[in-house]
């Protein structure tokens, strides 16, 4: 088994992880799916596919309570949200973009975020949860042909040494 014979399952991951971000109405520029790296490490006992990625996907996740909001108002955090009030909202106007941006800032500080899920949206708790069996089935699918591989090698070498 090679790490490019992983590289379906990594892309099955990052589709299903895509497919739930949309589903909770998340998805705006696809740039936290595409920030998504998996780096893959091949043992002799099997194997290990580590996730990472945006800050961001964790605080959509398992949520921001508004004591965890320290800053609300800091110039960054307004240049997100008026950048999302650009793209989700379809706000032109730059002046409004900043007003909406302060009135959402406002929201986060008594309520948290998400706004509509304080305590998170659980997408990607959601997502690997439904798609385990069907890793552990690739998985097995793909170590099934790794031993059939090592098995046959040991015969035909065991028939060579005949």
């Amino acid at each position: 088994m090679t790490i490019a014979d992983i590289e379906p399952l990594k892309q099955y991951i990052r589709n299903e992880l895509l497919a739930e971000w949309k589903a909770k109405g998340h998805y705006l520029t696809g740039q936290l799916i595409d920030e998504i790296e998996m780096a893959t490490e091949i043992f002799a006992t099997g194997l290990s596919i580590k996730g990472s990625g945006l800050k961001y996907a964790i605080y959509m996740n398992e949520g921001v309570g508004p004591d965890r909001i320290k800053h609300p108002y800091a110039p960054a955090r307004i240049a997100g949200l008026a950048r999302y009030a650009k793209l989700r909202m379809g706000i032109q106007d730059e002046k409004k973009q900043r007003q909406v941006a302060f009135a959402i800032a406002a929201k986060h500080k008594i309520y948290g975020m998400p706004l509509r899920a304080p305590q998170g949206t659980k997408w990607l708790d959601t997502t690997l949860t439904r798609i385990e069996p069907e890793i552990f089935q690739r998985l097995s699918f793909i170590y099934g042909n790794s031993i059939n591989i090592i098995v046959e090698n040991l015969v035909k070498q065991y028939q060579k040494a005949a």
